[in-house]
C-alpha cells in the first residue's frame, strides 16, 4: 500500500513471514500463480523486495498487476 506495508490475502505481513506463508501456499502446487499488486506511490525497491521473497519462496509463476493510467479526458471530468 502507500505506506509500503506488505499484505498477503489482505493480511499484513513482514517479509520473513511472507516467505514462510508463500512456501505453505505453493507447497502442493508450485505452478500456482502469485500476483504482486502495488499502490502507484510505493517505492519500486519495495516491489523488488517482495518479488525477491516470492522467488526465494519457490514461486514459479509470478506476475505484477499494474494500474492503468486514466485518460486525460477522464481526469478532467
Amino acid at each position: 500500500n502507500s505506506r509500503n506495508e506488505v499484505f498477503l490475502n489482505n493480511k499484513p505481513k513482514n517479509l520473513r513471514n511472507l516467505k514462510t506463508e508463500l512456501q505453505s501456499l505453493i507447497a502442493f502446487n508450485k505452478m500456482r500463480p502469485v500476483i504482486v499488486r502495488a499502490d502507484k506511490s510505493v517505492v519500486f525497491d519495495r516491489v523488488v523486495q517482495v518479488l525477491d521473497v516470492a522467488k526465494n519462496a519457490g514461486v514459479e509463476r509470478l506476475g505484477i498487476a499494474i494500474e492503468e493510467k486514466s485518460s486525460l479526458k477522464e481526469r478532467t471530468r
